[in-house]
This record gives structure tokens, sequence and C-alpha cells, in this order.
């Protein structure tokens, strides 16, 4: 029995440690709003900035990372677009 709690022990905590990369909601994998990353404290044209992309439309969510993907929602006049 002690063995069966062991390994179930692992399993979820390795499932957690995985999914920590990922930003799935607001603020983050917790919603705390906190990273490990060393952060730039400036930003501005030119300056700490990796990629931009225009937003067309009328709203922006908050981004959602998972894996090597970044995703929006946006709210077109019409509602006929779809982006992935």
């Amino acid at each position: 029995m002690h063995m069966k709690h062991l390994f179930l022990f692992f399993v979820l905590n390795s499932a957690l440690l995985a999914s920590a990369a990922q930003w799935n909601q607001f603020r983050g994998p917790n919603g705390e709003g906190k990273t490990d990353a060393n952060l730039p404290l400036k930003f501005g044209e030119g300056k700490s900035v990796t990629w931009k992309t225009p937003m067309p439309g009328k709203a922006w969510s908050s981004p959602v990372i998972w894996g090597n993907q970044v995703w929006f929602t946006n709210a077109e006049a019409n509602g006929h677009k779809l982006w992935a």
C-alpha cells in the first residue's frame, strides 16, 4: 500500500511541474501574476521586445501561453474571423 501512495505522489507532482511552464489562464498558471524569469525593467521600441504583431479588432484578452504558442481572443465587428 505504501508504494501505491508514493507512486501517486510522484505522478501528481510531475503533472503539476509539467504544467507550471504553461500560462493557461489570466495571470499565469496559478493566477498569481508571478514568474521566475528576470523581466526587463524598461520596455519600448527597440528595447526588450522579442516580437510583436498587430491586433485588429475591438478587444484583447490576457495572453495564454502553451508550448511555443501565444493565444489571444479578440472581437471583430462582424464576428467572423478565427485565428489559431
